[in-house]
């Protein structure tokens, strides 16, 4: 009999059994059901009753509670005709009909209650035995309900029983059947099979049976013999063949990756990434890489995949030797642990089990980095995987070390191309064979120009041939050479240039390159040239300055005395002219002096109403001397010219300035034309649009400045003159000026014919305020006054002033005497008149010993310098000086001067 007719015959078997058990458990389900619907239903009907009996306590009217007790009776005859549909038995049918006249009585009683009154007994009593016999009669039906499906279900059980004894029975016959005829001869192939496998046995044992399990067994009989042979010769490669191949394309995609991402941190990232894609990598999906970076024993977290937030702060900085990556990176050995131990130093929210391999990135013995790897908890550590990560390690070793290099080499490079001073690399001979653009720029030449020529294109001559030699001499023995020279640039103008130059050694020791560092020092000498310059200028103002001083203190007795001697003598005296001319002339000194004080002070500046045509005209008497007489000058000088708001030393220098371009523009003589205009805005004046401005126009008939220089004329140190002519930082002096008194500058020249200066200066608004020259003074004063002058003719002029003016006077010819006389003497004296510049100490100490013995002393300054042009002086103003006089000064200024500081 074939496996087939045995399994038909199972089969049928198992379709009777199967049919029998549904039929008796579809009678039982659907008794079942029926009944439990009964019970359902009768639980509804108690439900109802129970309402029924609320409705009546709550003292309804008779309408109400007819209405509420409609509601729950109105379901009873679909009740009824459900219990009617069911098998009920004699004994329930009394009580179903028992139940429909309960509830048709209790309606008949509700309709016989009055409309709109409260329902009282006895209605109330015969609605509540119709409910209680309602209730008994459910309770009835339920109890025989009850017992019907007891019964059913003791009836099911014991034929379920049977059927399960029946299946129990058919089960173990069908099994021991089923085992005979299938199972053991299964399980004989399988374990002959397992033996094969395991290798007790070469081969299974020939089948004796003819049926298909006999033919399988045989079939697969042949099939190992078959197989075996080339399965021992495969097997022993295949995995190690796999995991080779997978080994060398993660090396390679990392190799790839190190070629094609930009950022260290992008190639980090993605090798780790390619690492957790290894399914024969028994390691879980999180992985992060450390690097040494500034701190030499610190590993910093540069990437780590899967990490949480938690990990990512906990582990951000790892010291050598602290927690797993820490001992790894300081013995510099990979790591494994199975668990968390003592090992484990950083802890942080939310850690779990788990292991690590942790392994060192090593460049030679130079620690890079280390890659840390999440294990599960009690993972052994797997060769093939440590040997496989170490590799990994070693090429990451080799990208980094490379990348770093590079990185190195792109800052170098950088630094050299974008360096402000010019680098040049030659070889032996001087070829160029670098050059960075600061020094194509500084050299005037094209890079490409410069690639591959000699350095002696740049030789202008002014070093003689052993400087060049010694610099050769120097570099070619290996010492570095510094120095400056002068070169030439491209379009053969000469710069100044400061050099270091160091040779450049190869693999063998031997000079093969020079590196020059060079800078442009051209602005440095002019500046250093024009420093001198202004040392110059500054010891000749100060000595201007000083001359000036002591000719005020000259001037102050000729102009005090002859003051003195024309009112003495009256206008009709014949002395008289010649007084009066020795006082104007005086006068006129001081006015110079004065000017030149103003010229040679170095305070801030001070911005005052002035009057343009005054100070062009003081001005050009100062230059007058100055400018050759083959040169005329005119001025044409506006009538009622707005005041200006300027500084007057400034105002001056501008005024120099261009003249003394114009001036130097006309060797051969010719005419300078001074101008003062009102202007308004229009297009050919060429000024802002505001209201009004002042102008001042300086022009030449010299030889003119060439169009292309015209923008650079106020460009600091450009000229067009021969090196002892001129700094170049005149104009750009006067633009500056000009600027800082919210002016401007413009120019017209025409080559051959000469150029014309306009300064514009806003027209102040502003009046001038009134001196206190036309106040009447009180000439004549009462009190004691210590003069302290080392002049002895100011000293005298000034003691026969006071005395004349009715003050009583005290001198001293020096500080100390002066202190001394005051300390003596300071309950007679009124007030102090105090010189500054006196030997031994000078008028600021003075003051302060003064105010420390009397600090309530009353003390004028008197000073052939200018309140501005020593800065002592104003000092002393802020400290408690009740005024200043200037030398030489009049009698009425000194008056005033007085009269305000005794009255004060």
């Amino acid at each position: 009999m074939t496996l087939r007719t045995k399994s038909g015959i199972f089969l049928l078997l198992a379709i009777a059994i199967f049919i029998i058990s549904a039929g008796a458990f579809f009678v039982y389900k659907s008794t079942n059901d029926k009944l439990i619907n009964v019970i359902t239903i009768l639980d509804k009907i108690r439900h109802d009753s129970y309402e029924i009996q609320r409705e009546v306590q709550a003292n309804r009217s008779g309408e109400e509670l007819r209405e509420k007790v409609a509601k729950i009776i109105h379901p009873m005859p679909e009740y009824s005709r459900k219990l009617k549909n069911t098998l009920l038995s004699d004994e329930e049918i009394p009580m179903l009909i028992q139940l429909d006249s309960s509830f048709v009585r209790i309606g008949d009683a509700l309709s016989s209650s009055l409309p709109g009154q409260i329902t009282e007994e006895p209605l109330t009593g015969q609605i509540y035995n119709e409910t209680e016999k309602i209730e008994k009669s459910v309770d009835v039906l339920l109890r025989i309900s009850g017992g019907r499906i007891n019964t059913l279900k003791n009836r099911t059980e014991r034929i379920i029983t049977a059927i399960y004894l029946l299946l129990v029975a058919g089960t173990c016959t069908g099994f021991l059947l089923f085992s005979r005829l299938f199972i053991r001869p299964v399980v004989a192939l399988s374990r002959s099979i397992e033996d094969v496998k395991k290798g007790s046995i070469e081969n299974i044992a020939p089948s004796n049976k003819f049926d298909e399990i006999g033919r399988l067994s045989e079939f697969t009989r042949l099939t190992i013999s078959d197989l075996r042979a080339k399965t021992e010769e495969l097997e022993g490669s295949r995995k190690e063949l796999e995991l080779h191949y997978q080994r060398q394309i993660a090396f390679s995609n990392i190799l790839k990756l190190a070629m094609e991402t930009e950022t260290m941190e992008e190639l980090i990232e993605e090798t780790l990434r390619i690492i957790l894609s290894f399914d024969w990598m028994k390691i879980e999906s999180k992985c992060g890489l450390f690097l040494v970076e500034d701190e030499p024993s610190v590993l910093v977290l540069k990437s780590g995949i899967n990490f949480s937030p938690e990990i990512l702060k906990s582990c951000a900085k790892v010291p050598f030797g602290r927690c797993i990556c820490g001992r790894a990176a300081e013995s510099r050995q990979l790591m494994h642990v199975e668990c968390l131990n003592e090992m484990h130093e950083i802890a942080y929210e939310g850690i779990r089990p788990h292991g690590h391999y942790c392994v060192p990135i090593l460049y030679g013995r130079e620690l890079l980095g280390v890659i840390v790897l999440y294990l599960a908890e009690g993972k052994k550590a797997d060769q093939y995987e440590t040997d496989f990560l170490v590799s990994v390690a070693r090429i990451l070793a080799d990208v980094f070390a490379r990348r770093r290099l590079e990185e190195k080499q792109k800052l170098i490079s950088a630094a050299i191309d974008q360096a402000g001073e010019g680098i040049i690399i030659t070889d032996r001979d001087g070829n160029i064979q670098y050059a960075n653009p600061s020094f194509a720029e500084m050299t005037g030449y094209k890079i490409e120009e410069l690639i591959y020529s000699n350095t002696k294109i740049l030789n202008s001559g002014k070093q003689d041939k052993e400087f060049y030699k010694e610099m050769w001499d120097t570099i070619l023995s290996g010492e570095n050479w510094e120095g400056t020279l002068i070169n030439k640039k491209k379009d053969g103008s000469f710069y100044h240039e400061k050099m270091v130059i160091t040779s450049i050694k190869n693999a063998m020791n031997e000079i093969a390159n020079f590196v020059a560092i060079k800078k442009d020092i051209t602005k440095e000498k002019k500046l250093e040239e024009q420093l001198v310059h202004a040392q110059k200028m500054e010891a000749v103002g100060t000595l201007a300055g000083g001359i000036a001083h002591d000719f005020n203190n000259v001037l102050t007795a000729i102009m005090g005395y002859a003051e003195i001697l024309k009112e003495e003598i009256g206008e009709d005296d014949p002395k008289y002219k010649a007084v009066s001319i020795i006082d104007s002339s005086a006068q006129r000194g001081a006015e110079m002096a004065s000017r030149i004080l103003n010229v040679t002070r170095k305070d801030n500046w001070e911005f005052r109403i002035v009057d343009l045509n005054k100070v062009t005209k003081e001005t050009l008497e100062l230059l007058s001397r100055s400018i050759p007489k083959n040169i005329t000058i005119d001025m044409k000088l506006g009538e009622d010219l707005p005041k200006i708001k300027a500084d007057t030393t400034q105002l001056q220098q501008v005024i120099m300035n261009l003249a003394v371009n114009a001036r130097d523009a006309m060797p051969d003589g010719g005419r300078i034309l001074i101008e003062t205009d009102e202007v308004e805005y229009n297009e050919e004046n060429d000024i802002r649009p505001l209201e009004k401005m002042v102008r001042l126009s300086i022009s030449d008939t010299g030889n003119g400045i060439e169009k292309q220089f015209i923008q650079k004329v106020f460009d600091p140190f450009f000229t067009t003159k021969n090196r002892s002519g001129g700094t170049g930082l005149g104009l750009y002096i006067v633009h500056s000026i000009i600027s800082n008194h919210n002016g401007y500058i413009n120019l017209y020249s025409e080559p051959g014919y000469g150029t014309r200066f306009n300064v514009y200066f806003p027209a102040c608004r502003e009046k001038q305020e009134k001196g206190e020259e036309s106040d009447k003074i009180e000439l004549n004063g009462t009190g004691t006054i210590l003069l302290v002058e080392d002049e002895y003719y100011v000293r005298e002029f000034t003691r026969d002033l006071l005395k004349r003016m009715g003050y009583s006077v005290m001198t001293a010819s020096d500080g100390h005497e002066g202190i001394s006389i005051y300390r003596k003497e300071r309950d007679a004296i009124d007030l102090v008149l105090l010189d500054m510049i006196m030997p031994g100490i000078n008028g600021v100490e003075v003051f302060y010993a003064l105010h420390d013995i009397n600090p309530a002393v009353k003390v004028i300054i008197i000073s052939g310098y200018s309140d501005e042009g020593f800065s002592g002086i104003g000092r002393l103003l802020k400290s408690g000086a009740k005024g200043f006089v200037q030398k030489p000064f009049s009698q009425s200024s000194l008056a005033r001067a007085l009269s305000t500081a005794l009255t004060s």
